[in-house]
């Protein structure tokens, strides 16, 4: 067995790495004439010694997640408009706001799951603005859940679903989950379900397509059936589709990756786009908008003026992950 060591960069690294560089330009060579090992080099000069700190691998005996979520009350057209109760229609935006990779100290998760939780954030914001005046409260009210242990089988979705009170998922009429939405020219909407079997499907079906048709970005509608013999999941929204609530996850790619190999130390903001985040997010809105202010028909073009996308927000949590 060979082990891997993944390390910081640092000044120790830099001088090891410059230690190595010297040894190997000074001139001394294999007895083959060709540049020498870096055993060869380390046995030769100052010996140098990789040491981890970390005891050894054990599995874990359970997963412990956490799982958070609030509320933007709708508001019904009755005498004051009183907030909507907890079993009156609901509509529910989802992200996991974790990520793993083969070194889990060194995963950022910049696009797999970074943006999507940050598009939940600028998401609530702009609602909750809208949400904040009588005027232009929607007819729905919006659920907002993060969600953990994404990377295994959105282990996070099915516990948040497990411990929710039966009033809340029976409220939900529709659930939007959020997943890597930092790059790529298209947009992928996925479901379990053809949106000409489900009515509340194919009307947000078609405010995403419309939605994206008006900033020109092609948006492909990709349905695959859930195996119910399966206990892993490949979309999040198919933990909610086993519970018979209709779901769709939107993302920037158009097949499901395999268990585990989501993330990698390798998903760095430096390869995503802020600007592509934002305008998916502005897209996710106007499509949602149509739905919670009943307008199927009309584009509301919300995300505007004092409701646009803030770049500097995104641009802000995107540092501070």
């Amino acid at each position: 067995t060979i082990p891997i060591y993944f390390a910081f960069e640092d000044e120790d690294v830099n001088g090891i790495i410059d230690a190595l560089e010297a040894q190997g330009s000074s001139g001394k060579n294999s007895s083959n004439g060709g540049p020498s090992s870096p055993q060869q080099l380390i046995g030769s000069g100052e010996r140098i010694q990789l040491v981890s700190g970390a005891s050894d691998a054990t599995l874990l005996p359970n997963i412990n997640v956490l799982n958070l979520h609030g509320w933007l009350r709708g508001y019904g057209d009755g005498p004051g408009g009183d907030p909507l109760p907890e079993d009156d229609p609901t509509v529910a935006i989802v992200a996991n706001y974790d990520t793993f990779a083969a070194a889990p100290g060194l995963a950022v998760g910049a696009d797999h799951n970074a943006s999507g939780t940050i598009a939940l954030l600028e998401i609530a914001r702009i609602l909750g603005r809208l949400y904040s005046e009588f005027r232009t409260r929607g007819l729905h009210s919006i659920l907002f859940i993060l969600t953990s242990a994404g990377g295994m089988s959105f282990a996070g979705t099915k516990h948040w679903i497990r411990r929710a009170d039966s009033r809340v998922l029976e409220a939900l009429e529709f659930v939007v989950c959020l997943e890597d939405l930092a790059h790529g020219s298209d947009l992928f909407l996925h479901a379990s379900t053809s949106p000409e079997e489900d009515e509340t499907l194919g009307s947000m079906v078609q405010n995403f397509k419309d939605s994206a048709a008006k900033m020109d970005v092609p948006l492909h509608v990709i349905t695959t059936k859930l195996n119910s013999s399966d206990s892993s999941v490949r979309w999040p929204h198919e933990q909610f589709t086993k519970k018979r609530i209709t779901a769709v996850t939107v993302c920037n790619y158009r097949e499901a990756k395999p268990l585990f190999s989501g993330g990698s130390i390798f998903d760095q903001f430096k390869l995503t786009s802020l600007e592509v985040l934002g305008r998916n997010i502005k897209i996710i809105v106007e499509a949602l908008a149509r739905f919670i202010y009943e307008k199927p028909e009309q584009y509301l073009n919300i995300v505007s003026h004092s409701h646009s996308v803030n770049q500097a927000f995104l641009a802000s949590w995107a540092s501070f992950m």
